[in-house]
């Protein structure tokens, strides 16, 4: 078997749920085995694809979330249309951004940017 798991000798198949980036909601179960220095598998590991929801919100759309350095969330997302982000972003990545349909903005960019915090619940 080629793509055969190491079993971890405390956690097994150690599965860690998938959510996708944007929204948070389940996308899947990832089986990662061993790991190093036999650590437990994260709860939660969020997916390189997104969920059908905001698949649909980022066809013409690029998602931006707060984050801190370790894309740790903070709680806003915002969806802005590709071209309003290439008329209000400069630079050679922006183009990497929209194919990518989703950027991490610190808080300090995003209130560079001026975009409003999330009120709290």
């Amino acid at each position: 078997m080629g793509n055969s798991i190491r079993l971890s000798p405390e956690h097994g198949v150690n599965p860690s749920i998938m959510i996708c980036p944007i929204c948070t909601k389940d996308t899947g179960v990832a089986l990662l085995g061993l790991m190093r220095n036999d650590q437990e598998a994260p709860r939660y590991m969020y997916d390189n694809k997104f969920c059908d929801e905001c698949e649909a919100k980022t066809k013409d759309r690029v998602a931006l979330i707060q984050a801190d350095k370790d894309r740790n969330r903070l709680g806003t997302v915002i969806f802005i249309r590709d071209e309003v982000f290439r008329d209000n972003f400069k630079g050679d990545i922006v183009e990497q951004v929209i194919k990518q349909r989703l950027v991490y903005v610190e808080p300090d960019v995003w209130a560079m940017i001026g975009v409003p915090e999330e009120e709290e619940k």
